[in-house]
């Protein structure tokens, strides 16, 4: 396996949207649905569910992990499924997942059995609202004791997971070494705030680099500019928002910084071919 220096590990962006263990309820039994920018993993303790995804059919059964594609497609559970299910984001701040999920995964609990271990201890200690709702563990109030409680479990499944995909023949897909400018770039991209205007001449400023310096580094190591990087974050946050949460459109439209919902719109089609309305329906 390929390795990387801590600070570029880092960049790894890790997010728990949901983690949950029970019935499906009937509301999701039959359904589509959507990952676009996250990843799903389902465990079945009882019944078996089938998803399509590009006209092509898996099923999975009971002692059986799912990993759907990321993508959209519809979902079909057995009316007595009771699972494990957990939403997260393990991607690289180039959109890059982890791993490749551009099809779906089935594979024996038996096989990888610390994650099913590691998936049960996370929902226990996750509190969400129903299975398969709108759910955003960022915006949840909770002691100290529990945020350090909850990413020490979901780490630990993280830890699981990334077993269980090597095991399984996938290989974790990893940044190109790059120029330490470059790193000081996407991190200072990563925080940036949303909902104000984005200059690379302010971020070239910051790097102590003229615009064209700062521009021919980010091609040279990324094929893309640093603004062509922040829009990728405007677009996986705004993606996140309508299809993880129930946020108002003007809302996120105003967080992402743009003062009409209109512009929004007209931005989000652009880059998706939907609007935020519809894409939301989609999901």
């Amino acid at each position: 396996m390929d390795t990387l220096r801590i600070n570029q590990w880092e960049l790894l962006n890790r997010q728990l949207v949901w983690a949950t263990e029970g019935p499906v309820l009937p509301v999701n039994q039959r359904c589509a649905y959507g990952l676009s920018g996250l990843q799903a993993a389902w465990y079945l303790h009882e019944g078996s569910v089938e998803i399509t995804h590009n006209r092509v059919a898996v099923r999975a059964g009971a002692g059986q992990w799912l990993f759907p594609a990321q993508a959209q497609g519809f979902q079909e559970f057995s009316s007595d499924a009771r699972i494990v299910s957990i939403r997260f984001q393990v991607e690289w701040p180039t959109g890059l997942s982890l791993f490749n999920h551009d099809r779906a995964l089935v594979v024996d609990g038996a096989r990888v059995p610390r994650l099913l271990r590691t998936a049960a201890r996370l929902a226990s200690v996750a509190v969400t609202p129903a299975m398969g709702q709108p759910a955003h563990f960022g915006q949840m109030p909770v002691s100290l004791s529990s945020y350090l409680r909850l990413r020490t479990l979901f780490e630990n499944w993280l830890q699981a997971y990334s077993d269980a995909m090597i095991a399984i023949g996938l290989s974790p897909r990893i940044l190109p070494q790059l120029d330490e400018r470059v790193l000081d770039a996407i991190r200072w991209i990563k925080h940036a705030p949303l909902h104000e205007p984005f200059r690379e001449s302010t971020l070239a400023k910051h790097l102590g680099l003229s615009v064209s310096q700062l521009n021919r580094l980010f091609t040279r190591d990324l094929g893309q500019s640093p603004k062509q990087l922040y829009e990728e974050r405007r677009q996986q946050v705004a993606r996140f928002e309508l299809s993880e949460t129930a946020h108002p459109i003007k809302a996120i439209a105003s967080n992402l910084g743009f003062l009409h919902p209109a512009h929004f719109t007209t931005w989000f089609r652009k880059t998706t071919g939907v609007s935020p309305t519809a894409y939301r329906v989609g999901i």
